[in-house]
């Protein structure tokens, strides 16, 4: 399909779902995925609307998670970091939202599984520790954020969310962690790739996916800062 063709589709699936996904997240949902079942409040990032979540869980898959410390940077309500903490990884995680701090707890709760649940913007309010693992589902529209559910969307006008991200990240790894990145085709991907060189990060595409016309990416980051 031409460019052209692919962005009008795109659009038009757009206009038509937006009213319809605006409806359903006006109310409290749920969300299962293999054995894990969430409840998701009002202004609570939805885990079953939006494709990067079951991207990432899918990807997930091809690792051994046993025994490994894992960091989710932006959990939501808490799918992701239930279902590792399910196939037996030891668990933090972080939001912004008091929201979904209490939903992560919720969850985990009602699911049988321990993890530490922090609020923090991005690293203030966590200890500088190193994790095997580190998950991020980031927001990639470019307009400042005035409540805290709009975090879950917006990085900034100049996309401060990742420059911090960036700049404080390595002190989060080790020499072999994964640090895996979760992007669509809507965002500023060249943007995002320019502010993480700055940090000396490299970022590798190794998974795409395509549903409903959109293109979405696992990207794995590298750090490369040399002396």
């Amino acid at each position: 399909m031409a460019l052209a063709s692919r962005k009008f589709l795109r659009a038009l699936i757009t206009r038509l779902a937006r009213p319809i996904g605006q409806w359903y997240i006006s109310k409290p949902r749920k969300d299962k995925y293999e054995g894990v079942n969430i409840d998701i409040p009002v202004g609570v990032f939805h885990s079953g609307m939006f494709f990067s979540t079951r991207l990432m869980l899918n990807h997930l898959h091809k690792y051994s998670l046993s025994n490994q410390r894992l960091l989710e940077i932006g959990a939501g309500s808490g799918m992701v970091a239930i279902w590792c903490a399910k196939q037996g990884a030891m668990v933090t995680a972080t939001d912004i939202s008091s929201l979904a701090i209490a939903a992560i707890r919720h969850n985990a709760t009602q699911n049988g599984v321990q993890m530490t649940v922090l609020k923090s913007d991005l690293f203030e309010d966590l200890p500088e520790q190193r994790f095997d693992f580190v998950v991020i589902n980031p927001p990639y529209y470019p307009a400042n954020p005035v409540t805290e559910a709009q975090h879950a969307w917006y990085c900034g006008a100049g996309f401060e969310y990742f420059v911090r991200l960036f700049e404080g990240l390595h002190r989060y790894r080790k020499p072999d962690s994964q640090v895996l990145m979760v992007l669509s085709e809507d965002c500023d991907m060249e943007r995002i790739r320019t502010i993480a060189l700055r940090s000396h990060w490299d970022m590798e595409m190794i998974h795409p996916d395509r549903k409903w016309g959109e293109w979405s990416f696992i990207y794995s980051l590298h750090y490369k800062r040399v002396g």
